[in-house]
């Protein structure tokens, strides 16, 4: 393991991420698993290192489709189709 994939290792552990394959390099996302919220996502290492939040989920930029339905359910609402849907109409 190369002295760059060790540290970025590090960046994104220490960015809540736990790497779930080996490090693509610095131009490519990379699949893991965020430490906060516990989805699976892609994030550059880049990112991360710069201190941005390297979790779609934890941002605000990605839904789980379940939790959406979950919230939906708790508001006193029922879903009459599927999340992927509501995304298509915007």
């Amino acid at each position: 393991v190369s002295v760059v994939a060790e540290e970025a290792v590090a960046t994104m552990r220490n960015g809540g991420l736990e790497r779930l394959e080996p490090y693509p390099g610095a131009r490519k996302s990379w699949r893991c698993r965020c430490l906060a919220c516990g989805m699976t996502t892609r994030a550059f290492y880049s990112t991360v290192k710069r201190g941005g939040t390297g979790c779609a989920y934890c941002a605000g930029k990605k839904v789980d489709p379940e939790e959406a339905k979950k919230g939906m359910l708790r508001a006193g609402l029922e879903p009459l189709e599927p999340y992927e849907k509501w995304l298509q109409s915007r």
